[in-house]
């Protein structure tokens, strides 16, 4: 039974053992077991990718909303895709396939081990409830690689399958990630090419406008002037039309990345240390595609005016340091919790993943997934 009956193995048991009623239950029960856990890796696809996409690691157009039930269907249509070119890539094979759900599976196990122990390194001082030793982590990553190995020896025909959807997916977060590189170089190319088109139709003008108040000679046989001035009309207007086109292009391309550099950001800062505002200004610079940072500090009982007067004179310090950059500060006169983070958002209009940390020491009240999206930078 095992041999002629691979997919339908514990219906083809239940048909030789109690008949067919048996089989049709069991075939039943599969059916909706499979359909619960496709509907679960619907849901979790869509809020993982949701997430990545709030984060500006994924496009932001995955977050468009349709206004029947509020759902991303982007994301849901595009995990749609992915599975049935994935189900005919590999033709619909079972084992194959669940090959490739494994080799996914663990290389996700793999990512979590690494960013344990990054974890460890970056944010040892995190606040957590459970502690896995170092040992355990190394032992596990290996454990998962072993695995990996066996799979990929059994059916190695899933490798390039697993890499195409890899490195599409790698392309993707990278283009997001350097997406101001990008659009830079975008800008420079639509600049050289406006450029140059400026300089040509200008010149062909010159010619045109010779033409038409010169009356040149034409031989036997040949066009006349008047076929030679329609035809390089014809050519002026087509041109005009691409340089109207590569103008929209640069206008457009400024725009965004305008809309980029003026999206504000807010770093949180406990007690004004101006070591640890700087290094967050330094991060921001280097991985948020912003120009105007936010600087909060929450004083419950207010601040004295020695100290208030110290830390914007540091700010101001920081504001002329970075010249390219728009730093101000905020006083909050309340306690720095959930609720205050998200009255603080709607204030500013500014997202709460768009609000920044340092690392909290062992006897922060609060924990980082209680405030709501605030991201961790420092440490």
């Amino acid at each position: 039974i095992a041999r002629v009956h691979k997919s339908v193995l514990l219906s083809s048991m239940g048909r030789q053992v109690a008949g067919e009623w048996l089989h049709h239950l069991v075939a039943v029960d599969a059916f909706l077991v499979l359909a619960g856990a496709v509907l679960t890796a619907f849901v979790g696809v869509t809020g993982l990718v949701r997430r990545l996409a709030l984060e500006r690691c994924m496009p932001q157009w995955l977050l468009a909303a349709n206004s029947c039930r509020q759902t991303n269907h982007n994301i849901i249509l595009g995990f749609l895709v992915i599975c049935v070119s994935m189900f005919l890539i590999l033709d619909a094979k079972v084992e194959a396939l669940s090959e490739m759900y494994s080799v996914c599976f663990l290389a996700l196990l793999f990512l979590f081990a690494c960013g344990h122990m990054m974890m460890k390194v970056k944010r040892s001082q995190l606040p957590r409830n459970i502690h896995a030793p170092w040992w355990t982590v190394i032992l596990a990553s290996f454990l998962v690689i072993g695995a990996f190995v066996a799979i990929i020896e059994k059916n190695p025909e899933v490798v390039p399958v697993f890499a195409m959807y890899f490195s599409i997916t790698c392309v993707l977060v990278g283009a997001m990630f350097f997406r101001m590189s990008i659009f830079k170089l975008l800008l420079r190319s639509v600049r050289y090419l406006l450029k140059k088109c400026t300089k040509r139709r200008s010149g062909e003008e010159g010619r045109h406008s010779s033409v038409e108040g010169g009356g040149t000679f034409s031989p036997p046989g040949s066009e006349t002037c008047e076929e030679k001035t329609v035809d390089e009309g014809t050519a002026l207007n087509n041109k005009d039309h691409a340089v109207s086109c590569i103008q929209s292009l640069n206008t457009r391309i400024k725009s965004w990345i305008k809309k980029a550099n003026t999206a504000p950001v807010v770093f949180f800062t406990k007690n004004g240390n101006i070591v640890a505002i700087n290094k967050a200004v330094l991060y921001i610079r280097q991985n948020e595609d912003t120009q105007h940072i936010k600087i909060v500090h929450f004083a419950p009982q207010g601040m004295q005016l020695e100290q208030r007067a110290w830390l914007q004179s540091d700010i101001e310090f920081l504001d002329r340091l970075y010249p390219k950059h728009c730093i101000d500060l905020v006083f909050v006169q309340q306690e720095f919790n959930r609720l205050a983070v998200e009255r603080l958002a709607s204030f500013l209009k500014i997202p709460v993943n768009r609000m920044f940390i340092g690392c909290p020491s062992k006897s922060f009240k609060e924990t980082v997934a209680t405030l709501g999206g605030v991201r961790v930078i420092t440490h």
